[in-house]
């Protein structure tokens, strides 16, 4: 899964950068941006999600608030991550609206998924869906 989620990132990068040069035509952005973008941020949501339960599946970690406290931290690196590639210079493109509005709904389904089993991650994630919708509003200021 972290492979699919590099090889995604290094696609919607080069497209973003393509993007911001406009070599693209506007057939080609509608065509590659949005997948790209939603494959990247997804990946990287999925990729985060699945090592945590295989690192409490293989007991790496226990299960109980070792758990809770590792997939915390997961979640926000990832925001981290996300915060992070929706303020890069290709920020405006197309293919990072798409990145952001697919990270932001995986954070939005942790919170929902994870309401009543660990709060951390709920907080975790909020913190993070709140850190990436500020840096998406600074934004849009910005070109406006």
């Amino acid at each position: 899964m972290a492979s699919v989620a590099l090889l995604a990132e290094m696609g919607r990068r080069r497209i973003a950068r393509a993007e911001s040069r406009h070599e693209l035509s506007t057939a080609e952005v509608i065509a590659a941006a949005p997948a790209a973008g939603m494959l990247s941020a997804w990946g990287q949501a999925a990729c985060g999600v699945n090592l945590a339960a295989m690192l409490v599946a293989k007991k790496i970690v226990p299960a109980g608030p070792k758990a809770a406290t590792v997939g915390a931290a997961l979640l926000a690196l990832l925001g981290a991550l996300g915060t992070r590639t929706v303020s890069a210079p290709e920020r405006t493109t197309l293919s990072s609206r798409f990145y952001g509005g697919t990270l932001l709904w995986a954070f939005v389904g942790v919170i929902i998924g994870q309401r009543r089993r660990s709060p951390s991650a709920v907080v975790t994630a909020a913190g993070s869906a709140g850190a990436l919708v500020a840096v998406a509003l600074r934004n849009w200021r910005r070109r406006s």
